[in-house]
């Protein structure tokens, strides 16, 4: 069987577009699935609390093809948390202000989440 340069042309832009879509519905996918697992594991390793509301209020919201934002619903308290902040009492020693330690929960994930999705990626390009 032969083909001639425009049949060979038509081929290749064929497969591409076949190419592109399975490459857009895998990276999806994996976006999905990464944004579930980590609201899984921000759940489980947030700061508890007094009533835990903080750790039970992540979230995940599809936006468009390709992006999911995960979030905490007390979404005042991430970055106090995150990377801790000065007290409103006067406790430290003469009366000064004291800074809570940072509790890092949410770089972790996020460092998860940006090693793993390459590899989500591949994995949902496999036919």
């Amino acid at each position: 069987m032969t083909t001639d340069a425009d049949g060979m042309a038509a081929e290749i832009q064929q497969i591409l577009r076949g190419y592109g879509t399975a490459l857009n519905l895998a990276v999806d996918d994996a976006a999905k699935d990464l944004g579930k697992e980590a609201c899984r594991q921000l759940r489980q390793t947030s700061p508890k609390g007094y009533r835990g509301r903080y750790a039970k209020g992540w979230a995940v919201k599809v936006q468009k093809k390709g992006a999911v934002v995960v979030y905490n619903k007390e979404y005042q308290l991430t970055h106090l948390l995150e990377h801790g902040h000065k007290t409103a009492y006067k406790t430290g020693q003469y009366g000064k202000k004291t800074m809570t330690k940072a509790q890092s929960h949410i770089a972790d994930v996020a460092d998860m989440v940006e090693e793993e999705f390459p590899d989500r990626i591949n994995k949902y390009l496999k036919f």
